[in-house]
């Protein structure tokens, strides 16, 4: 096959031709339930601990590092990872999804690469801007909460466009999907959450992209999977440590080649610190709680919007933008709550 990219070059996925005769049984007794997933105060704490350590301790460049996939995290792939026990990988199920795939449709899936080009530069510009604000709160810049969260409403609306571009593309392949298709990403969905992903039983098709366009097209397909095969419950799902991604964990975690782990990292941070110390990270975690559920309602509303797109419909673009601002400015909220705990408890450090 023969693609019209800009970027055909280095890398090559190779997408292996998979029957998963995998019955909804299997997922119905391997997945883990998610519908009563309650906020806990406890991950809320460890996340604001270990970004205290990686915030006081890191550079520019961490905390501007983003995972593949955090962008635009609309379509239910981390409710999937998380039904799983954390199981399955996005480039497995990225893998197993290609291959069901016809050409047309592998196609336009790679045409997104073009499309979200834009919208996500404008997503990144938007998140640095927060960073480098956040940053100026750490050297003494007087930046004010308002001015902060103006910063997170233009970033929560670039986002929300971000996504908006995405499964705008990705409804219309759902729209192309045959009824033997779904039922095969069904499977595929059944045997990764059983920890039973399909095995390649002969050698697939390759696709000759850059390395970088190979790690979005593994997101792409994996939400393409996700999002066609889930619910709304599962693209509402949002585990704790998700909003307010500014300072650094990540980078950290990626350092360590995943071996570092936010609860014995907070554990030590805060064995560290004295009890008021203690006691302002324990504040802004519990301001977080208080939010957090108004954030994934807020954001909701939004998925509703995008949604519209896996019946064939058009994604209403000032919708998308007005309720992307509000998820941004709840979000920086949160952001901002933990930044300000951060400092003080800095400001009281001993040598």
């Amino acid at each position: 096959m023969q693609f019209n990219l800009k970027k055909l070059a280095v890398a090559f996925i190779v997408l292996p031709v998979l029957s998963v005769p995998i019955g909804a049984q299997i997922q119905a007794k391997a997945i883990k339930d998610i519908s009563n997933q309650k906020v806990d105060m406890r991950q809320l704490r460890e996340a604001v601990a270990s970004r205290t350590l990686t915030w006081l301790t890191g550079s520019s460049s961490n905390n501007d590092y983003i995972s593949v996939g955090r962008s635009a995290n609309f379509f239910g792939f981390v409710a999937l990872r998380v039904s799983s026990g954390h199981s399955l990988t996005r480039s497995r199920v990225a893998r197993d999804t290609l291959a069901v795939l016809n050409d047309a449709q592998q196609t336009s899936l790679i045409s997104i690469l073009n499309a979200q080009k834009k919208p996500f530069e404008q997503t990144q510009a938007a998140r640095f801007e927060m960073n480098r604000a956040l940053e100026g709160l750490l050297v003494g810049e007087q930046i004010s909460q308002k001015q902060f969260l103006e910063l997170g409403r233009a970033y929560g609306a670039s986002e929300a466009n971000l996504g908006r571009v995405i499964g705008q593309k990705l409804g219309e392949i759902v729209q192309t999907l045959s009824p033997d298709q779904q039922s095969k990403l069904s499977d595929i969905r059944a045997a990764h959450v059983s920890g039973q992903g399909g095995e390649p039983d002969q050698k697939g098709i390759k696709l000759r992209i850059s390395k970088q366009d190979k790690q979005e097209l593994v997101n792409l397909a994996a939400r393409l999977l996700s999002w066609t095969t889930g619910s709304q419950e599962f693209n509402d799902f949002e585990v704790v440590g998700k909003p307010s991604q500014h300072f650094g964990f990540v980078s950290l975690r990626m350092e360590s080649n995943h071996g570092v782990r936010r609860g014995e990292v907070a554990k030590k941070v805060l064995n560290l610190l004295t009890p008021n110390q203690r006691a302002k990270l324990d504040a802004s975690a519990e301001l977080n709680r208080q939010q957090f559920d108004f954030f994934l309602q807020t954001r909701g509303q939004l998925m509703r919007q995008l949604e519209t797109a896996l019946d064939g419909g058009i994604i209403d673009v000032s919708e998308v933008t007005r309720l992307g601002s509000d998820v941004g400015e709840i979000e920086a909220n949160m952001t901002w709550a933990q930044a300000v705990a951060m400092l003080d408890v800095r400001n009281s450090l001993s040598e």
